[in-house]
């Protein structure tokens, strides 16, 4: 989804920007977890490249919203 050229249009859709972050913050208590953690540095690289990289942007609503009240 990180890499899907319509990312914008979801995340200016609420549901799918909860569900980002939702997503996001599963991912942060999983990589805290010792049992998972072999799992999750064989794919930091990925996560990180695909996906958070992909997400550190804001969206053209964010974009109004702070020129509108900064």
């Amino acid at each position: 989804m990180a890499c899907d050229p319509n990312l914008e249009t979801y995340l200016d859709d609420e549901n799918y920007s909860e569900l980002i972050v939702w997503l996001l913050e599963t991912l942060v208590i999983t990589s805290g977890d010792k049992k998972f953690s072999k799992v999750f540095m064989e794919e930091l690289k990925n996560i990180v490249i695909q996906i958070c990289l992909n997400l550190i942007k804001f969206t053209k609503s964010e974009a109004q919203k702070m020129k509108d009240d900064p």
